[in-house]
Order: structure tokens, then C-alpha cells, then sequence
């Protein structure tokens, strides 16, 4: 007779989040065994350093094991995400920034969902603009969560380089205006962030 396990309102809120956020952003290839030796390489040589492992570091692990994309052995380009989301916002962030062309190019969108940067540093995904003339790229973190608001830790928000996504993302095929309406919002929220990290002088399209 099997064991039956009941699950408490938090495990079911939990997954539910999980399935959330994958069906949003599409999840990093964690199965690969290539990527377990070079998230453990890492740590171990911070772990002997006495250090923790920085943020930036984490995510250049992730970047190689993005999700392939449909039907293919090719990794997700993340100029272009497969996800309709990710994608939407990427192009509204580029056009806000003002770029043009190909320039838009320097927008880029990585999952890092299920990975040790969604565990470690609270990200489901991040927005990357690449800098130009040797300057450090620009990041801004994007943790999904079916929490309201009003039920958020005071800890969760305020951070500087952290966009929190509320609720379901409404379905563009049922309501194009609700989808919209919440792209351009959370692409808002995203270039505010980046122009915080920006130089002084920076400033957003009209």
C-alpha cells in the first residue's frame, strides 16, 4: 500500500510558484552534467577563498545551460527568448533605453530558474545590458511570485537591481490589453533599475 503524503498549504503555494515561474521564463538546463561541475567548481574554489560566491560569477555559470529551444539541441538566444514574456519585455526595455537596431541586441534575457542563482540570490531571471567601452554590464534581477503585494517581506523589496513580478501574467491570445498593460509595467520597473546603475548623464528615450 503506498504511502500517502499530505501536503500543507505552503508546499502546494510553493509549487505552484515553481510551476509558475518555468511556465514564465522557461527553466536552466540543472540536469546537464556539466553544469553540476561547474556550479560546484565554482563554490569550491570561493568555499576555499573563505568567500561567498558572487553574483555575477553564478550567473555566467548559468548562461551556458539556458533551455534549448523547441525541437532543437540549440540553446535559446537570448536576444531572442522562446518565451513570450521574456521576449515582450525584452524588446520594451530596449525600445524604452532608446536602442535602435542593431544595438537592441544589447538587451539580453537569461532564465535562472531552478538554478543555484534562483536559490541563492532570490532571481528567477535576469535582464542583462551589455556595457560599452569597458564598462560592467548593467543586471537587473526578476523574481516571479503569486503573492499579492500586501503579502511580500518588507526585506523583498526596495532592492536595486530586483523587479518582483505579482500575480499570473494575463494571456495575450485572451486579454492583449491586461498583457500589455503589465509588460509595459514591469519594463518600467526594469529600466528605472538599470538607469540607477547607469552613468549620471544617462537618461530614457522620450
Amino acid at each position: 500500500m503506498a504511502i500517502e503524503f499530505r501536503r500543507t498549504p505552503e508546499d502546494i503555494a510553493e509549487m505552484s510558484g515553481r510551476v509558475n515561474e518555468r511556465f514564465v521564463f522557461g527553466a536552466a538546463r540543472i540536469h546537464d552534467p556539466n553544469y553540476d561541475l561547474e556550479k560546484q567548481a565554482l563554490i569550491q574554489r570561493y568555499r576555499d577563498l573563505k568567500k561567498s560566491v558572487p553574483f555575477r560569477e553564478a550567473l555566467e555559470v548559468v548562461k551556458r545551460f539556458q533551455p534549448f529551444k523547441p525541437d532543437s539541441r540549440e540553446p535559446a538566444d537570448p536576444t531572442s527568448p522562446t518565451k513570450q514574456f521574456p521576449n515582450s519585455l525584452r524588446k520594451f526595455v530596449a525600445e524604452e533605453l532608446g536602442l535602435k537596431g542593431e544595438k537592441q541586441k544589447k538587451v539580453l534575457f537569461w532564465t535562472t530558474v531552478d538554478s543555484f542563482v534562483d536559490k541563492e540570490f532570490g532571481a528567477d531571471a535576469v535582464i542583462e545590458v551589455q556595457g560599452e567601452n569597458g564598462r560592467e554590464a548593467r543586471l537587473v534581477r526578476l523574481d516571479a511570485t503569486l503573492h499579492e503585494p500586501g503579502e511580500v517581506l518588507k526585506k523583498d523589496i526596495g532592492n536595486r537591481d530586483r523587479v518582483i513580478i505579482y500575480g499570473e501574467i494575463p494571456d495575450p491570445h485572451e486579454n492583449k490589453k491586461a498583457y500589455d498593460e503589465r509588460v509595459r509595467a514591469v519594463g518600467k520597473e526594469v529600466v528605472d533599475k538599470l538607469l540607477l546603475q547607469a552613468p549620471a548623464r544617462a537618461e530614457r528615450a522620450a
